[in-house]
């Protein structure tokens, strides 16, 4: 996350804590795109034979809105 990124995403948690609904709109998307990067980051880093627990598919399916 560069600089410009990360002083738009500390407006818009000001925003939102300040009551600002639209901006946890603007906001998720951000947060979602930073939360994948990392986590591609640490995966790469794990063994090629690495395999998530059976909750983390239940997980990883809530976050992209599925329903099991």
């Amino acid at each position: 996350m560069d600089a410009l990124e990360s002083h738009e995403l500390t407006e818009l948690l000001v925003a939102w804590s300040d009551g600002d609904e639209a901006a946890l709109d603007r906001l998720a998307p951000l947060v979602q795109a930073e939360l994948r990067r990392l986590a591609s980051h640490y995966m790469r880093q794990e063994r090629s034979d690495h395999l998530l627990p059976r909750h983390g598919d239940a997980r990883v399916a809530q976050s992209e809105g599925l329903t099991l």
